[in-house]
């Protein structure tokens, strides 16, 4: 009696499986079904390789580093170039500065500058050529103080006779003054020239010492009253408007 129920489970199970197996390969000759999001009405792109995308970011940033140390290691070096002109600059400035300054402080106080660096060939009115770069800075630093009236005046040791010597020493004071307003014309109208010969000594003509001495040129200014205001300005103090002058007794 128990056997037709054994046979009938049997059945039951093999019907079982054969419905299941159907259902497998009914599954896996269906079509897959493939997610196409749509954006727009258009089929979205697909998703971009994020390691391409990586290692293009890398390569932008490697170049980016590359050009910012290139364009800082050029800036730097332009800094330091900028820094060494800007120093030989003021080394020179700084040199014509104490130059001026000297000449400037004489002038202005004494209301007298003696032009030590200004040569002629013996018994010649020609300015040798080593004194021009002296009397380009002397031209320049005369614009500064346009109310100067001032007087070139030549002078002579006592060799030779004094018409020759006053000649000499006008000529000589003349090419001076000619070439500062070269330089400088606005010194026109202000400068005059004139030569004093061997009349004016500052040193014992005697000996070649002071020979030398007495043959120079100076700047002598001749409205004094000026100076007061120009000290005043440049707080070098109040000029003696009576100072000594080498050529005072040819006056």
């Amino acid at each position: 009696m128990h056997q037709p129920k054994s046979i009938l489970a049997a059945l039951l199970a093999l019907a079982g499986l054969s419905g299941l197996t159907a259902r497998t390969a009914e599954a896996a000759q269906a079509p897959r079904q493939v997610n196409i999001k749509i954006v727009n009405g258009q089929p979205a792109a697909p998703a971009p390789d994020t390691s391409a995308l990586m290692e293009k970011a890398r390569q932008d940033s490697l170049a980016l580093l590359a050009k910012a140390r290139q364009d800082s290691l050029a800036m730097a070096e332009k800094a330091r170039q900028d820094s060494l002109s800007l120093a030989d600059t003021r080394r020179q400035l700084d040199s014509e500065r104490s130059k001026r300054s000297e000449m400037e402080n004489q002038l202005l106080t004494t209301g007298l500058l003696v032009l030590d660096a200004v040569y002629f060939e013996t018994g010649r009115t020609e300015i040798s050529i080593k004194s021009k770069p002296y009397l380009n800075m002397l031209a320049k630093m005369l614009t500064k103080y346009p109310k100067l009236q001032i007087e070139v005046d030549g002078h002579t040791d006592n060799v030779g006779s004094d018409a020759y010597n006053l000649n000499l020493s006008d000529g000589r004071s003349k090419a001076v003054m000619t070439y500062l307003i070269s330089q400088a014309p606005e010194l026109n109208g202000r400068l005059t020239a004139k030569g004093f010969g061997e009349s004016s000594p500052k040193a014992d003509n005697r000996t070649a010492e002071g020979r030398t001495l007495n043959r120079r040129t100076e700047l002598r200014v001749l409205n004094k009253e000026a100076l007061d205001e120009y000290n005043r300005v440049s707080g070098t103090g109040t000029a003696p408007v009576n100072g000594s002058h080498a050529a005072g007794s040819a006056e």
